[in-house]
This record gives C-alpha cells, structure tokens and sequence, in this order.
C-alpha cells in the first residue's frame, strides 16, 4: 500500500509538471528509477536490481515506436518504464489501455473544444493515404502548437488513479 502511494505522488508531480510545461523534466525521471531501484534493493534483494533493471529496459523497448512514430513523447515513454517494473504484466497493460483511452477522450474533447475536427479528420486521412500508397509506416509529422499537445502523464496518472480505486494492483515480489 505504501509503494502504491508512493507511485501516486510520483505520477501526480508529473502530471502537474506535463500540465504545466509539457516536458517530464530526466531529473523527475531520474528520481522515479532511482527511488524505485532502491526500493528494489532494500525492501527485497539486491539481486532483485536486475530484475527491476531489466523490466525498466523491456518498457521501453517496447514503448519506443509508440515515441518514434509521435503517439507519445520520450517523458511519457519514461514514465511508463519507471511504473512498470512495480507492477503485473496484466495489470501495467490495464493502466496502458487506461491511459492510452483516456488520452482519446481527451483528445476529442480538445478536438471539439476548437472546433477543429475536419481538419484533424483530413490530416489523419492524408497521412492514413500517404501510408498506404508507399506501403510503409511514416512518422506523424505534427505541426501543431505547443499548447494544443496533449499532456499524456495526466492521462497515465488517471489509469493509475483508476487501478488503485479498483484494488487491482498486483505488486511484483520476486523469489529468489
């Protein structure tokens, strides 16, 4: 429980910075993997680093085309990876999907909040088209203002929110 609050906190300061600045700032990040291997190290073993090491790595390896191709930002990529290693595989995708609908909301809301949805709708219908007729998958070119991105840590603070209200954290306690 107390881990749990723990990583509440962690994710309300970048959700409030992502808010504020857009950007996850590498030293909030820092802390987080810092804070989170020596969790690791006291409260379970020092061999459980690696394991703690190694699912920080495999996070972001698997979130880094969702960074390459502009989905989400390298910060939230990041803060992904400090959160996951702390959690179950089935429960980190329910705070993935969480977050990845939550963000869609959001998305829309804005979308008709500027009353922009035909152009939104034309350019995701020119890069759909440009995608198929080269046969390949390009990077999102996004021109849009800083202000109109989206700050995706409030979206994945929610899913976690959401996981803790529903009592579905599952903490990862290896056995060695």
């Amino acid at each position: 429980m107390m881990i749990s609050v723990a990583i509440l906190m962690y994710l309300f300061v970048a959700a409030i910075y992502d808010l504020r600045y857009r950007i996850i700032p590498n030293e909030l990040v820092l802390l987080g993997i810092v804070a989170g291997a020596s969790y690791s190290i006291i409260f379970i073993s020092f061999s459980s680093l690696w394991i703690y090491s190694f699912h920080l790595l495999i996070t972001v390896i698997l979130l880094f085309p969702l960074f390459y191709f502009r989905v989400v930002g390298a910060g939230d990529v990041k803060l992904f990876a400090v959160v996951s290693p702390f959690l179950q595989t089935d429960t980190f995708i329910i705070l993935f999907i969480t977050a990845i609908l939550t963000g869609g909301i959001f998305s829309l809301i804005q979308t008709f909040r500027y009353k922009d949805y035909f152009i939104r709708f034309f350019c995701l219908n020119s890069y759909l088209h440009s995608c198929l007729l080269d046969h390949k998958i390009k990077r999102y070119e996004s021109k849009s203002e800083k202000n109109r991105q989206l700050p995706f840590a409030v979206c994945i603070f929610i899913g976690f929110v959401f996981i803790f209200l529903k009592g579905a954290l599952n903490w990862r306690i290896p056995k060695f």
